[in-house]
């Protein structure tokens, strides 16, 4: 019958092509959510995120972040106390990209919503002036350009120079 409805016409094929695609795709959705483990929470989201964005992150030195890798990589067993690799892993999680390099303070993930605020105030203070407007989004895609090369797919290691500048002029 649902053949029959659609079959008259070019429009009639459009709208049934239409249509299978539409049960194909429902039928791939259908089947990922069985197939998928159960999600996490809003609030427990929300508490992952707070644990690995503490604002204490920023002020991870580089020496404790390396020593915090040294032992997380050595495991438990390596006679540290359960609270002392828990405090490791959170500082691997907040001050180090997973390729082993040390992200430095200010591009870190905790530190980037207190980065943004003299970014915010300055579109707030020069929002009637044209070359203010330019000056404060120079410095936004700037800070924007440093945090995605610290906290990239490869980290800040093996990108040159010359490529990074390229790359912010294009941006701009």
């Amino acid at each position: 019958m649902l053949l029959r409805m659609f079959a008259p016409g070019r429009r009639g094929r459009h709208l049934l092509i239409v249509y299978a695609i539409a049960a194909v795709v429902a039928s791939q959705v259908h089947n990922r959510a069985q197939v998928l483990p159960p999600t996490l929470s809003y609030r427990e989201r929300l508490q992952q995120l707070l644990k690995r964005d503490d604002i204490s992150m920023v002020f991870v030195s580089r020496r404790e972040a390396e020593k915090a890798m040294q032992i997380v990589s050595s495991g438990p067993d390596a006679g540290v106390s359960e609270v002392e690799l828990q405090r490791a892993e959170k500082v691997v999680a907040g001050a180090t990209h997973p390729s082993g390099y040390v992200i430095p303070r200010p591009l870190r993930a905790a530190a980037y919503p207190y980065m943004n605020i003299p970014i915010v105030m300055g579109c707030l203070l020069f929002s009637n002036s044209a070359t203010g407007l330019l000056l404060v989004q120079l410095m936004n895609q700037a800070l924007n350009a440093s945090f995605n090369l610290a906290n990239g797919a490869s980290g800040a290691s093996g990108v040159r120079k010359r490529e990074v500048f390229r790359d912010f002029v294009m941006a701009l």
